[in-house]
């Protein structure tokens, strides 16, 4: 054990145990407690082991929390990618359907178109109705043939 030597103002230095001279000149205005020039080296090593305890326990839940994080990023990411690529599918699908529509309409343009044609003669309006039917028939069946390459290509 070390001594412990109290210094109070207007006191003088005195060790409480056997009267050793401290080292240094306090002011008798100042009140604190002085600790011999032996420090405790296994209280400190324990206080110090216990700090470095603490602060490994938080690096630990830190980093966990910094993985967390990461993790979270990562699978944030990966929806949005899904999602990305579902929004381009159904681009590339109305696309399709666009282009077949306006086949269809192309046709439909013609035939509305006021010049003379030899189908309206002869049968009169089933002619007409055969043509809307077969180019609707068409439309659907390139739109499904389209779809079937794009799943072939691997687009969709």
């Amino acid at each position: 054990t070390h001594p412990e030597i109290s210094i109070e103002q207007g006191e003088d230095l005195i060790d409480h145990e056997d009267y050793e001279n401290v080292g240094g000149e306090i002011s008798g205005t100042q009140a604190a407690t002085v600790y011999s020039s032996v420090p405790n080296v296994q209280e400190l090593e324990m206080l110090l082991g216990a700090y470095f305890v603490q602060i490994g326990a938080t690096l630990n839940k830190l980093s966990a929390l910094g993985e967390y994080v990461e993790d979270t990023e990562d699978y944030i990411n990966i929806t949005l990618d899904d999602k990305q690529n579902r929004i381009l599918q159904a681009g590339v699908q109305i696309g399709t359907a666009s282009v077949i529509v306006n086949f269809f309409v192309v046709v439909t343009g013609i035939f509305g178109m006021n010049i003379h044609i030899d189908i309206f003669d002869a049968k009169g309006n089933s002619a007409f109705f055969e043509t809307v039917f077969g180019c609707t028939a068409t439309c659907i069946i390139l739109y499904f043939l389209a779809m079937f390459w794009y799943k072939k290509r691997r687009i969709l």
